[in-house]
């Protein structure tokens, strides 16, 4: 029998590309997606991860188990927590998407880059790559970047205007550390012409989150 891989999203922008990383990385693997784009507006409305987005979140990821899944992956930045919260309420492996990249940037130096449009993401992020460095014995120091109004813009049909904010910010903050990391899904096709701008590493977590599913699901 084939492998099930569920996705558990909190904006229904991400379900495109994601779909699109998933056909390439995971071919022949059933993906399940559970969205839910009031999670992440509760979470902005707040300012945080809430108890009741936390509910939520967790509820969706034991209606994957229920539906047969074999891993679920959280894929928003701002709620990667809830990949921990979740697992004593499933029998199935639960992570988050950010979690190889975090690994990937405390492999390429001491200070790290954060670039996120959405607020929320910045300190969730931050202190992911925290643990990650932590676990491995290392000490690093963790710069956050907001790329304000991106996230508006790209809602509001003007992905142009959004690619720009980012790409500026990218920019100042490439003269500061040795590798960026990009804090959300949405912003991942932009890595390519990102890396061709600067001379640090620019990584993004929805391939790498979905290599990981790979080893997760026994599939490499």
């Amino acid at each position: 029998m084939g492998k099930t891989f569920a996705l558990v999203h909190s904006t229904s922008v991400v379900v495109a590309p994601l779909s699109e990383v998933a056909r390439e990385v995971l071919p022949g693997v059933e993906i399940l997606h559970y969205c839910d784009d009031t999670l992440l507006r509760d979470v902005r409305r707040a300012g945080k991860l809430t108890p009741a987005v936390a509910r939520r979140y967790v509820h969706y990821v034991t209606l994957a188990e229920e539906a047969a899944a074999d891993a679920v992956m959280v894929t928003c930045s701002s709620c990667n927590r809830v990949a921990e919260l979740a697992k004593p309420f499933v029998t199935i492996p639960v992570f988050s998407i950010d979690e190889a990249m975090a690994e990937q940037a405390v492999g390429c130096g001491c200070a790290i880059g954060v670039v996120a449009t959405v607020p929320t993401t910045l300190e969730p992020t931050a202190s992911l790559i925290g643990r990650k460095a932590e676990h491995a014995g290392r000490s690093v120091e963790v710069s956050t970047c907001l790329a304000s109004r991106a996230f508006d813009r790209l809602i509001a049909g003007d992905p142009a205007g959004h690619d720009e904010a980012i790409l500026d910010e990218v920019r100042d903050l490439s003269r500061r550390v040795d590798v960026i990391t990009l804090a959300q899904a949405s912003m991942a096709r932009l890595q390519p012409r990102l890396q061709a701008e600067v001379s640090v590493p620019v990584l993004a977590s929805p391939r790498t989150g979905f290599e990981r599913a790979l080893a997760v699901l026994g599939l490499g």
